[in-house]
């Protein structure tokens, strides 16, 4: 939050266009210069909400993004320092802000009893092959509710058709699950 003002006088304002832009340039440093890097993480932001018009600094910007690691500890370390770069950029330009971190999903973690069973059934199934294990990865899924609960393995079931490289991806308005998998 700022004070916003007209474009050509832009030194009357407390510009919130400019601090969510340094803000999101620092917040690309938290995974890289506070989470070790033998720790999985990810720091996204991948909305921003500000304006009406293209000469006005508006009052306020929104930015919204996703923040995954692979333990709670990790987690807590970066949402830690992805506030401290919110709050040092604003510091810096003037500006105010409100920092919210929810927790939506935990990682998916799989039981290694139950994967190794899951991958002997799908060998089994489709041929040595064709089963690969994946890297490890920061999607998440409401899967890992239940993964706490009880020992259970998360799979990827390939859909993607023939050559699944030219397949866009999940969450791309073009995806479309091949049919016959």
């Amino acid at each position: 939050r700022g004070q916003g003002g007209h474009g050509a006088l832009p030194h009357q304002t407390r510009d919130t266009v400019l601090a969510a832009a340094h803000a999101i340039v620092a917040l690309q440093s938290v995974v890289s210069r506070r989470v070790p890097p033998t720790h999985p993480a990810v720091l996204t932001i991948a909305m921003i909400q500000g304006g009406t018009a293209y000469n006005v600094v508006p009052e306020a910007v929104r930015l919204r993004g996703t923040l995954r690691a692979l333990d709670p500890e990790t987690r807590a370390l970066a949402v830690e320092a992805a506030e401290d770069v919110v709050r040092g950029a604003c510091l810096a330009l003037g500006t105010d802000y409100s920092f919210q971190a929810t927790p939506l999903c935990p990682p998916c973690v799989n039981d290694a009893g139950m994967a190794a069973l899951v991958r002997k059934a799908a060998e089994g199934l489709f041929g040595q092959e064709k089963v690969v294990t994946p890297e490890v990865s920061t999607v998440s899924d409401d899967m890992a509710h239940f993964l706490e609960a009880v020992p259970g393995c998360y799979v990827l079931l390939g859909c993607g058709g023939a050559d699944p490289s030219q397949a866009p991806g999940h969450h791309n308005g073009h995806f479309d699950i091949d049919e016959a998998a």
